[in-house]
C-alpha cells in the first residue's frame, strides 16, 4: 500500500494518508473508496493498518469536495467490512 505524506520529508507525528478501494467499494461502501490516516513514525518503520478506522471521503457528504482517487497499488481484491460503510447521500 502507498501512504501519502504532506511533505517529501515527513517528521515523526506528521499525518500519513492512505486512500484505498476494496471489494466492497461501490456496493457496501462509497464508490470512490475510503481513507485511513495514521501518524508517521520514522523512515522504514513497519505499519499495521487498522481498517476499523476507515472513513468515507468528504465528497460522500457534499458536492463541494473533490475526492482523491486511490492509486492502483491501494486497490484490494478482498472485502474490508470494517470502518464507515455507505451512508445515505444528502445531495
Amino acid at each position: 500500500m502507498t501512504a501519502l505524506a504532506v511533505s517529501a520529508a515527513p517528521k515523526e507525528g506528521d499525518e500519513l494518508f492512505v486512500p484505498f478501494r476494496d471489494a466492497t467499494t461501490g456496493v457496501e461502501t462509497y464508490e470512490v473508496g475510503r481513507y485511513l490516516t495514521m501518524p508517521f513514525r520514522r523512515q522504514g518503520s513497519p505499519y499495521v493498518l487498522d481498517f476499523n478506522a476507515a472513513t468515507n471521503p468528504l465528497c460522500n457528504y457534499s458536492p463541494h469536495y473533490n475526492c482523491p482517487i486511490p492509486p492502483r497499488e491501494n486497490r484490494l481484491t478482498v472485502p474490508i467490512r470494517a470502518g464507515e460503510m455507505t451512508y445515505p447521500k444528502p445531495h
